[in-house]
């Protein structure tokens, strides 16, 4: 289990250098500085808010938005994992150092948890919630915020945990 975790934590750094190093842009960097917003607490709460009154106080998207937001918080409390530009000093953050641990991500979280409970809503926009997710995610390793593997484990946790309040 060990040579595991340790062949998962030599390719994620390698990953998120490669993508910082190689994929470098002031277009692409200033797009995905405002689309990771997308995933902060502010506009997921809001957004859950709006969704409660629109579904006539429907508050199983709440109820997962607080389920998921609070499994991330005790993984993270759990899991010690520094942040990319913690770790590797040719990573340069690209906006406000963060003082929480790295794994798992809590915005891709939020974006996940919201896209999927507006695919329960909606389910024909499915491709336009999943894409808006998909690029909060991929906006966390780009800024050099988060590892691959925070953002695939933030995502897992968003969809499971959304779809286990909605169906039991």
């Amino acid at each position: 289990m060990r040579k595991l975790v340790q062949w998962f934590s030599a390719n994620d750094q390698r990953a998120a250098l490669y993508i910082f190093l190689n994929w470098r842009n002031r277009t692409l960097e200033k797009w995905l500085s405002k689309a990771t917003h997308l995933g902060d607490a502010w506009f997921a709460v809001l957004s859950m808010f709006l969704i409660t009154m629109v579904t006539r106080f429907d508050i199983r998207g709440a109820l997962a938005l607080v389920v998921s937001h609070c499994i991330v918080q005790i993984i993270k409390k759990c899991v010690p994992r520094l942040r990319p530009y913690d770790r590797n000093e040719q990573i340069v953050l690209c906006g406000i150092p963060l003082r929480d641990y790295s794994f798992p991500s809590g915005h891709t979280n939020a974006a996940f948890t919201l896209a999927t409970v507006m695919t329960f809503l909606i389910p024909v926009l499915l491709p336009v919630f999943l894409s808006i997710a998909l690029l909060v995610g991929f906006s966390r390793i780009y800024l050099g915020f988060h590892y691959p593997t925070d953002v695939v484990i933030g995502a897992l946790i968003g969809t499971i945990s959304t779809i286990s309040v909605f169906i039991i």
